[in-house]
């Protein structure tokens, strides 16, 4: 008899195909083979980074719908359609790991395939923006906001409509650290 590798908060197992065993939690899924105990691959769900938000709060949850995610315990990363993220640039490896090019919610392919920035804060962010969309303009609205040359503090901003963040997120918060 062996024993295998589960995260964590798991709280069940179960046999998948190709001699796959997978570790599922509530917050954890975990693919490991059952031959070796090799981990396919590793996911932790609704993680919350101990640290500053790239942008207010407000911008993430209403303009970019809570699509975060955490590399770690002290470090965030803010996808931005369509082909970047602020993270910090030697994390590189760790976003790719969680983000892929998604097409119609159907079809994905790594994101190194493509053309993907990573900035280190909002401001070189927008410094160096190629593109126009619905989250690099959010991106412009929170930095001008954060130098205080948008709207006065507290004021309400509308919602845009944002749905879907590309580059997709593998276990993306959507939901506010304060419920």
């Amino acid at each position: 008899m062996r024993t295998l590798a589960a995260l964590a908060g798991t709280q069940g197992v179960l046999w998948s195909v190709d001699d796959v065993i997978v570790a599922i939690g509530e917050k954890v899924l975990r693919f490991l083979r059952a031959d070796s105990d090799d981990i396919v691959g590793d996911y932790m769900f609704l993680w919350e980074a101990n640290a500053e938000l790239p942008i207010h709060p407000d911008y993430v949850y209403d303009e970019f719908d809570g699509t975060i995610l955490a590399l770690d315990d002290h470090t965030w990363c803010l996808p931005v359609e369509p082909d970047m993220a602020i993270a910090p640039p030697e994390r590189r490896t760790d976003v790719e790991a969680h983000l892929a090019w998604i097409v119609d919610r159907r079809f994905a392919w790594p994101l190194h395939w493509g053309r993907f920035d990573i900035w280190p804060d909002a401001q070189t962010a927008v410094a160096n923006l190629r593109t126009t969309s619905p989250d690099t303009k959010a991106l412009q609205e929170a930095v001008r906001e954060t130098a205080g040359y948008a709207t006065a503090a507290g004021q309400s901003r509308g919602h845009n409509g944002h749905t879907a963040a590309s580059p997709a997120v593998a276990g993306a918060r959507r939901t506010r650290s304060d419920r």
